[in-house]
């Protein structure tokens, strides 16, 4: 027995992608550790800071992210005890492109923050396309994330030094 005739007047139901259970979580680890540090050390170089403070308020600012990722995996709910080892690594990974350029001697804020925009964009559309959701707005989300928080920390920086 074939299939009936009239199935082929049907509408085709549109396949929903579902996002990777790492892949997402690992992502957002990334960008969380990318707009924090891009932040932190946009406000400390706002304020004036010498290269080796702004490396060490950026290992410090890595070091307290990647802690508190694993004190909410360790002591959160069932949840983030599942998401929060697989967001950790790439938290550290999201962390470190900001801070790069002052950890080699390169004192220029633009190093760590052209990288960290080009990488939100990225993160953003991948984000978007594994959530089934548009990529432009997830890439200027991601983009808009990391320069308004890096700009707002550069300003309040500057002002108070």
């Amino acid at each position: 027995m074939g299939f009936p005739e009239y199935l082929h007047i049907l509408p085709a139901v549109p396949q929903v992608r579902r996002p990777s259970v790492r892949a997402v979580p690992a992502l957002t680890g990334a960008l969380r550790g990318l707009v924090t540090n891009a932040s932190l050390i946009a406000g400390v170089a706002g304020a004036g800071a010498d290269r080796q403070t702004i490396a060490l308020v950026g290992i410090a600012g890595l070091a307290a992210g990647a802690f508190t990722l694993s004190a909410g995996g360790y002591f959160g709910q069932a949840k983030s005890r599942i998401t929060a080892p697989g967001a950790l690594a790439p938290f550290v990974v999201g962390a470190l492109i900001p801070l790069w350029p002052y950890l080699v001697g390169l004192p220029v804020l633009a190093l760590a923050l052209v990288p960290a925009g080009v990488i939100a964009v990225v993160g953003g559309a991948v984000v978007a396309k594994l959530s089934a959701r548009p990529m432009l707005a997830g890439c200027l989300r991601q983009f808009a994330a990391v320069f308004f928080a890096a700009g707002m920390a550069f300003t309040f920086g500057h002002l108070i030094s």
